[in-house]
């Protein structure tokens, strides 16, 4: 089983509140289920209709401040490579 970090829109937050609540949940999904089994999703273009595309990242990388260099590379490259069968050699032209 795998896990997605994606649709992350807090909005307005002034306050804090919602960017804390939404690390508090990346945090226990990172617990669960690991780096190897979570990836990362940036919803373009949908984003748009929200807000501006890479605050999602920006989320993510502030509720996990203390993840390493392989955790980070699972988590925005080797998990969804490996899930979605990707072979990075192959040029995005030469795919399916």
């Amino acid at each position: 089983m795998y896990a997605k970090l994606s649709g992350l829109y807090l909005g307005p937050d002034p306050a804090g509140d919602r960017l804390r609540r939404a690390g508090s949940h990346i945090r226990a999904a990172l617990r669960l289920f690991g780096s190897d089994r979570l990836m990362y999703g940036g919803d373009w273009p949908i984003c748009l209709l929200h807000e501006p595309y890479g605050r999602t990242l920006d989320i993510v990388r502030h509720s996990l401040p203390d993840l390493d260099a392989t955790g980070w590379h699972d988590i925005l490259t080797a998990t969804a490579t490996r899930v979605y069968g990707i072979d990075l050699r192959r040029p995005a032209s030469a795919r399916p």
